[in-house]
């Protein structure tokens, strides 16, 4: 979205503030979705909700590439939004049901698949809010936290923003776009990586190495574009401050934006798991929005 952003203003010929207006629904839309997503797919199943979650994103994207108002490009962008909020919560829990404990890679047998099925999710919202066991409360704010220091970490903003903070740092105009495609390079390089190591190294072992990881590049960008503004060095502290911006994003990737879904999806209990990631996508989107006006008033 990042480096859409630099277009969409511009190609529209809309206003900073209604601009901000339509941000706010590719935040907003897919916390409706998320809500939804858990009872959903307990009524309909994981498959065709994932396969209404892809209509949602079809109709939405053919409304916003043709619409010839923004209205109607607002509608896609909330149809497609909630497109979204869904999918994030069924495809880890749907690849975790289908998943052996140890590889996430093979398939289960009928002993998992079958008590699909039967589950209808009668009661789950009082066992999980209003009367959970303390095993179910020590797994919801685990659950929760995890979403909370992700995006407490000012990853959002830094991936909303990326291209503010180049133009910041010295980038010219015409490698914005480079230079924010290679923050989806270094994710996706960084991510795959800590897929092959979850479960060898360990959950744990990842998220402290990402948590503490994290804190240095994060204060050297602050510092870097402070000092660029006030010295003579401008290049020199343009290049530190892009350093650090991708070393916090491998840091990031490496444990918190990798671990937190996967941990997320397979701490629930098979009948509370809908609902359980509901609830922590509804988190994450709640926590995407404060990252988002937080740093937008900054």
């Amino acid at each position: 979205m990042s480096g859409a952003m630099m277009y969409k203003k511009d190609g529209l010929k809309i206003k900073e503030e209604i601009f901000a207006g339509l941000i706010i629904l590719d935040i907003c839309a897919p916390f409706i979705g998320s809500i939804a997503a858990g009872r959903t797919s307990d009524y309909i199943g994981r498959r065709y909700t994932i396969f209404l979650a892809c209509i949602l994103f079809l109709l939405g994207a053919i409304l916003e590439g043709y619409g010839p108002s923004y209205a109607i490009i607002k509608t896609g962008r909330c149809i497609a939004g909630i497109g979204a909020g869904i999918a994030i919560v069924i495809a880890p829990v749907y690849a975790v049901e289908i998943s052996s404990p140890s590889s996430r890679d093979v398939n289960c047998t009928e002993d998992i698949i079958e008590p699909l099925t039967n589950a209808g999710g009668e009661g789950v919202w009082k066992e999980l809010l209003l009367r959970p066991t303390p095993s179910v409360r020590r797994i919801l704010i685990a659950a929760i936290g995890l979403q909370f220091f992700q995006h407490s970490s000012g990853i959002d903003a830094l991936l909303l923003y990326s291209p503010t903070i180049f133009k910041a740092a010295a980038v010219h105009n015409n490698k914005l776009m480079l230079a924010t495609s290679g923050i989806g390079i270094t994710r996706i390089i960084i991510m795959l990586i800590a897929t092959c190591l979850v479960d060898k190294v360990g959950r744990r072992p990842l998220l402290l190495i990402s948590s503490g990881g994290m804190l240095l590049p994060l204060v050297g960008l602050g510092f870097g574009l402070s000092i660029m503004n006030h010295s003579k060095e401008k290049l020199l502290w343009a290049n530190f401050s892009i350093v650090a911006t991708y070393i916090f994003m491998g840091m990031h990737s490496i444990g918190l934006g990798t671990v937190t879904w996967v941990y997320s999806s397979e701490i629930f209990p098979l009948k509370l798991r809908a609902q359980g990631a509901s609830i922590v996508v509804a988190v994450s989107g709640g926590m995407n929005a404060q990252g988002f006006f937080t740093f937008a008033q900054l």
